[in-house]
């Protein structure tokens, strides 16, 4: 929809071919139905591409989260800031969706609706979709996350037509699975932590926020911002596996100095009732049981040893993961279209006016806003570049 508005306001003539019944459906889900459509803080660090040549950082000099926000304060979105998030005032996704279609229909675009998959075909002079001929065709339908709102890897049986090299997708933004056996017995339970990602043994990243805990694994925003590279390292058959940090404001020894105390403090009480207050039941009961300590067993009676265990399991508490939970729980998708095989306005340097953007290509940002920031700037660029290309 950027795209074609971008192309139509440089004067082209566009047609829009939507696979689903109504345009949008994808945005309608973004941000919890509220669509956090861009982020105050931005910049390529926030994105995974295993073929990043430098045209994240490009792109985002060229359409900023700036020109983003000027550019939907000019279809009548008031910003509104939560958390360095940019949200439409109106805190519902169909905002966005509705102020691109008035444009659209504002800039005499063509819109066909419910055309299932889209086949691209080219002769000498044109590229042929759905019987008619056009001179320039901007590919824009996603990768494979949540095939339900109609992305299932359409873009990438295009693109191999040409003979255009695609990474291969993987689920990104997605729970992680595990087959740890103490999940079943805090599952449900949600808590700010901290996690460690860990590849063959080798440190990667960090990330913090609430997580959620499943009887199948880990979920919520500080998973899916590992899984990612989870999901690469699954797919590659390697060691892959997350620490938890219960409280991630604090080191192994900051919280063992803690549990000290607080056995001072509360030491006529069991094991059973000596972190009421600090954590949640279930995840007491699973710390206790990781050190062999028994339910029952007063607080007095523990020693430096059992203290320095207990803060070893709340610091660091190891989840093997053994997979994501696919495409249909995926907010978005990791691989796509080679970076390698797009020029700097997302044309094919192999198949000149033919253009890739957004999901489909090999980038995927973390949350906050970041993947329709991608999209919104490669709909601008692409669709302003395809209108003036004369060649």
């Amino acid at each position: 929809m950027l795209a074609a508005i971008s192309a139509a306001r440089e004067g082209a003539s566009v047609t829009l071919f939507e696979k689903n019944d109504r345009l949008g459906k994808k945005i309608l889900s973004t941000g919890n139905g509220k669509c956090n459509y861009t982020n105050e803080v931005m910049n390529a660090s926030f994105y995974h591409s295993s073929t990043e040549n430098g045209l994240i950082a490009d792109v985002l000099s060229r359409f900023s989260e700036q020109d983003t926000i000027h550019f939907f304060e000019g279809l009548g979105i008031v910003p509104k800031v939560r958390m360095h998030g940019l949200y439409p005032n109106s805190e519902t996704a169909v905002s966005i969706v509705d102020a691109l279609r008035l444009e659209m229909e504002n800039l005499g675009i063509k819109v066909y609706t419910g055309c299932g998959k889209v086949k691209v075909d080219k002769n000498e002079k044109s590229f042929i979709v759905r019987g008619e001929s056009f001179d320039r065709c901007i590919v824009a339908v996603g990768g494979k996350a949540a095939p339900k709102t109609g992305s299932d890897g359409d873009g990438y049986f295009i693109a191999k037509k040409f003979g255009i090299d695609v990474v291969d997708a993987l689920p990104a933004l997605v729970p992680l699975k595990s087959d740890a056996n103490w999940l079943k017995e805090v599952s449900g339970v949600r808590a700010a932590s901290e996690l460690s990602l860990y590849i063959n043994n080798k440190f990667i990243h960090k990330s913090i926020g609430e997580l959620q805990l499943t009887d199948y694994g880990i979920s919520g925003i500080c998973t899916f911002e590992l899984s990612s590279e989870a999901s690469k390292a699954i797919a590659q058959g390697k060691k892959c596996f997350i620490y938890i940090n219960f409280l991630p404001d604090h080191t192994k020894e900051e919280v063992f100095e803690l549990l000290q105390k607080r056995a001072e403090v509360l030491k006529k009480r069991s094991m059973a009732e000596f972190f009421i207050g600090l954590f949640n039941s279930k995840l007491s009961n699973v710390f206790i049981k990781k050190c062999g300590i028994k339910a029952e067993t007063s607080v007095e009676k523990l020693t430096d040893k059992q203290l320095m265990g207990l803060a070893d399991a709340i610091t660091a508490l190891y989840v093997p993961i053994i997979d994501t939970c696919g495409f249909d729980k995926a907010q978005t998708t990791s691989g796509g279209i080679s970076l390698n095989e797009l020029n700097k306005n997302f044309e094919s340097c192999k198949v000149p006016g033919l253009y890739f953007i957004g999901e489909v290509t090999d980038v995927d940002g973390i949350c906050g806003g970041y993947n329709l920031q991608w999209a919104w700037a490669g709909g601008f660029i692409a669709g302003k570049a395809a209108a003036n290309d004369k060649d």
